[in-house]
């Protein structure tokens, strides 16, 4: 879908706003993997819920031009100018979701793990349920063999929207947590009981409120 001018200004005007507003916050990220504080390594699956992106978008800005990613949005309008940020704050991304380009995106999103790059995927986007585990993620790490990082977002004060995921905006000059879990990988299985329970699992791990 072509953008039109005034979607792309805006794109631009969110880039910006997300850098500025970044400089404003306490950041402490506690990740043993160095998965978000070591060297470029080798690429991983990050996964985290819809609501908390935009803290480790934040989080992670310093790592932008460092390591390439890649994040997953939706084939939606919102889910184009969202593209449009994240490339222009210098994130590639891949449209699709579970109702809608979903087969492409996975073989996009290999193509794009194959090619070195690290995803970012938000499972239980872009519609919900909220906090709730779509099978993509845990299919693509299969495909891939890639690493699954498990990531957590706090703020210590922040905006709840009355959206569907109840999104977290923090406010300027407050503090945002990052915590990383240990890396798991998903070996495949044609076991439909055995994957139900690995997703069950993973959306246990991830955590709620």
């Amino acid at each position: 879908m072509k953008i039109r001018l005034p979607e792309k200004r805006v794109a631009g005007l969110l880039a910006a706003l997300i850098h500025l507003w970044a400089r404003t916050m306490r950041i402490t990220i506690h990740d043993s993997n160095g998965f978000l504080t070591g060297p470029a390594g080798a690429p991983g699956i990050c996964v985290v819920w819809h609501n908390r992106i935009l803290g480790l978008v934040m989080a992670g800005l310093p790592r932008v031009g460092k390591v390439p990613m890649t994040v997953l949005t939706s084939p939606s309008r919102d889910g184009e100018l969202l593209a449009q940020v994240m490339e222009r704050i210098g994130l590639q991304a891949v449209r699709g979701s579970s109702k809608k380009r979903g087969a492409a995106a996975l073989l996009e999103l290999r193509d794009h793990a194959r090619a070195g790059r690290t995803l970012i995927i938000t499972p239980d986007g872009p519609r919900g349920p909220v906090y709730q585990l779509s099978p993509g993620v845990l299919l693509l790490a299969q495909k891939t063999g890639l690493p699954l990082y498990n990531t957590h977002v706090f703020y210590s004060k922040a905006r709840r929207l009355q959206s569907w995921d109840r999104f977290f905006i923090p406010w300027p000059f407050s503090k945002i947590e990052v915590r990383v879990d240990p890396a798991q990988i998903i070996p495949p299985t044609t076991d439909e009981t055995a994957f139900e329970t690995a997703r069950l699992a993973l959306q246990t791990q991830l955590g709620t409120d």
